[in-house]
């Protein structure tokens, strides 16, 4: 699996791709919440769940995606699904939200 960022033109064409490590090439984009400088996502990791890797990334276009450390103990929670974002932007700060039922 290789899980990128691919935003395009109104004409379908490719203006950027970002991906992250191959070492996490197996935590797949799940979800997406638009910010006003680019895009916050949730993803779902295909591996062993009790491994404690990052469900939730920022990115702005130009700039490597960012993936957000959470505690292990909040990871394991999730059971490797983040299955929900949202993100609130505003002049000097970003707040991301993400929950499970």
């Amino acid at each position: 699996m290789r899980p990128d960022l691919t935003p395009l033109s109104e004409a379908g064409a490719v203006l950027e791709q970002a991906e992250w490590s191959s070492d996490l090439s197996q935590n797949s984009i799940r979800h997406l919440a638009l910010t006003s400088t680019g895009v916050a996502f949730a993803l779902q990791w295909q591996c062993d769940t009790a491994e404690p890797v990052p469900l939730l990334g920022l990115w702005t276009p130009g700039t490597t995606p960012r993936l957000c450390d959470s505690a292990p103990e909040d990871v394991f929670v999730l059971q490797g699904y983040a299955d929900a974002i949202a993100a609130i932007s505003g002049p000097d700060r970003r707040h991301l939200a993400q929950g499970r039922d």
